[in-house]
């Protein structure tokens, strides 16, 4: 109870341990995992409902709820950015170099030109202008 008065923006009386170290032994032992999650969310989506509350504050008491998931799961929390799970600087740009030919295939009247890392397109005058 306290955990969750605190969670949901109540008085800060929570002094229990962490949401790792808590759920540890049931991620090790029991396998605890993301669809355990989706149930825990849903029955306290479900409970809130019967007692009348909002629907928007349901809502927010789920994102609260898988605010903690990573905790509970015991993973890392912060997870990598697209650009680090693509590849990084080699990735992307081979991404960009390969979407450029492909844009150039499909809208050649665009007269587009890629100069470094900026796209400059020309005006109607024959002038380029950065995009």
């Amino acid at each position: 109870k306290s955990f969750l008065t605190f969670a949901f923006g109540g008085p800060k009386t929570y002094s229990g341990v962490g949401m790792r170290k808590a759920h540890q032994k049931l991620v090790d032992e029991q396998g605890l995992n993301d669809s355990h999650m989706d149930v825990i969310v849903e029955l306290l989506g479900k409970t809130l409902k019967e007692l009348g509350v909002a629907d928007a504050d349901i809502t927010e008491a789920a994102a609260i709820a898988n605010s903690v998931r990573d905790e509970v799961l015991c993973r890392d929390s912060k997870p990598k950015s697209l650009y680090e799970r693509l590849g990084g600087a080699p990735a992307v740009d081979a991404a960009v170099d390969q979407f450029y030919e492909k844009v150039l295939e499909v809208l050649p009247d665009l007269r587009i030109r890629r100069t470094e890392d900026l796209l400059w397109s020309w005006n109607e005058k024959g002038s380029p202008k950065a995009c």
